[in-house]
C-alpha cells in the first residue's frame, strides 16, 4: 500500500489542472489552470453555481478521474503516476468519499454499511466491528447501528455515509453536494458533523456545495466559477478575488 509522505506537512497539492472534454467539435473547459493546497485538520469548501466544475475538480484530487494537464500530490506522492493498484491502495486507504446520493447498501444494517470498507481493506473482524461501531458514535448513531437505510431519515442515512467514509481513518474526506437532498436544517447538522470530525479526528475535509451556510463552518471557503478558481475566504474574513500565484499558497492557520 503506497502511504502518504507528511514530512512537509501539506496533504494535498494541485497544481495547474485543467480537464477538457469533447462533445462533438467542441471542448467544454470544466476545470481551468487550477491550483490548490489543503493542510491535515483543514476544512476547505469549494463553493459555485451548478456546471462550475466542483465535481469534477473533486473527482481529479481523489483519483477518480485524470487531468488534461497539471498534477496532484498526495503528500510526496504524484497521484497520477502511480499504477492502478497503487491508485487503488491509495483511494482505499487515505481518501474518504462522500457523495450526494447516500450509496448505501439496502440489505445492510447502518453497522454493516459502515464495516464494509473495511472488510474489503482486510480488517480483522473484531477490529472492523469495533472500529465500525466507533464511526457510528462519532457521527451520533450508534443507536441506529441495526437498522436499515428504509428505517433511516435522510440525514441519517448520510451520517451513515460519513461514518463510512471515516471508518478506515482516512487523512483527506471528500464530500461531493453532501447536503443536495437534506433539508436546510439537516444541512446544518451535516456541516457541523464536518467540523466536529475535523477538530476531533484531524482528517482534511474537501467539500464541493452551493449551500452558503457552509461558510459558518469551513475554514477555508473557494469560490469556483466556469472552472477556475476566482475567489477566496477565510473564516471570519472578506471574501477575495484571486488573481495570479494568490490561487496557489498555504493558508496561514493550517
Amino acid at each position: 500500500m503506497v502511504e502518504p509522505d507528511r514530512r512537509d506537512g501539506v496533504l494535498v497539492v494541485a497544481d495547474g489542472l485543467y480537464r477538457t472534454f469533447r462533445r462533438g467539435d467542441e471542448e467544454i473547459h470544466a476545470v481551468r489552470d487550477v491550483s490548490l493546497e489543503v493542510w491535515p485538520g483543514e476544512f476547505v469548501a469549494v463553493i459555485g453555481r451548478s456546471g462550475s466544475g466542483k465535481t469534477t475538480l473533486l473527482n481529479l484530487l481523489g483519483g477518480l478521474d485524470t487531468p488534461s494537464q497539471g498534477r496532484v500530490q498526495l503528500g510526496s506522492q504524484d497521484l497520477y503516476s502511480l499504477s492502478s493498484g497503487e491508485m487503488l491502495a491509495l483511494r482505499r486507504g487515505f481518501i474518504g468519499y462522500v457523495f450526494q446520493s447516500f450509496a448505501l447498501l439496502p440489505l445492510l444494517s447502518a453497522l454493516e454499511n459502515v464495516e464494509l470498507p473495511l472488510r474489503i481493506n482486510g480488517w480483522r473482524r473484531s477490529e472492523r466491528e469495533k472500529r465500525a461501531r466507533e464511526a457510528l458514535e462519532l457521527v451520533g448513531l450508534s443507536h441506529r447501528a441495526r437498522h436499515r437505510p428504509y428505517e433511516l431519515s435522510g440525514g441519517e442515512q448520510q451520517r451513515v455515509a460519513i461514518a463510512r467514509a471515516v471508518a478506515p481513518r482516512p487523512s483527506l474526506l471528500l464530500a461531493d453536494e453532501p447536503t443536495g437532498e437534506l433539508d436546510s436544517i439537516t444541512a446544518q447538522v451535516i456541516f457541523r458533523l464536518f467540523r466536529d470530525l475535523v477538530d476531533r479526528e484531524r482528517v482534511a475535509v474537501l467539500t464541493a456545495t452551493h449551500d452558503r451556510a457552509i461558510t459558518q463552518y469551513a475554514d477555508r471557503i473557494i469560490e469556483l466559477r466556469d472552472g477556475a478558481l476566482v475567489a477566496e475566504q477565510r473564516a471570519g474574513g472578506e471574501r477575495q478575488p484571486l488573481e495570479g500565484d494568490q490561487l496557489f499558497r498555504r493558508p496561514s492557520s493550517p
